[in-house]
């Protein structure tokens, strides 16, 4: 909440557009984006001329993917899960990356997980790869 309130970040909600017809708002998943200054101490040089810096760059910029998920209600004692994908979340992302990058020029997407198999599967499947892993995070990127 506190990068949200400080206005370093935007929450994006994907909600089921037919409920609205009866007046209720079913989320489905969410996701925020902002602007992260990496340093690339644990990247390759070839990784980080791939991401659009230099060899002996001191930072490199992306546009962050962070906070994604479905939405989970635990209502009722049942456990309801939004109807929607990860890869629907990522791609929703992307389309909103991709709009705004006409006008403000970036040229990778990052997400950040922590050292679970499956994620880093997920991410390299959707066509993320591998940039370097810092003390608390896999950092993977996409070129947009």
């Amino acid at each position: 909440m506190q990068y949200l309130e400080r206005g370093w970040c935007s929450t994006y909600l994907v909600v089921d557009e037919d409920s609205f017809d009866n007046n209720v708002l079913n989320i489905q998943g969410y996701f925020t984006l902002s602007h992260k200054a990496l340093i690339p101490r644990f990247a390759s040089k070839g990784k980080i001329k791939e991401t659009g810096g230099f060899k002996e760059a001191e930072s490199i910029h992306f546009v962050l993917i962070g906070q994604l998920g479905r939405y989970i209600d635990k209502n009722d004692d049942a456990i309801i899960y939004g109807n929607v994908s990860g890869n629907e979340l990522l791609d929703y992302a992307m389309e909103i990356i991709r709009s705004v990058d006409s006008l403000i020029p970036c040229r990778c997407a990052l997400v950040e997980c922590s050292d679970n198999v499956k994620l880093h599967e997920f991410y390299t499947k959707y066509g993320f790869k591998f940039f370097q892993q810092d003390e608390l995070h896999y950092q993977f990127y996409i070129r947009i």
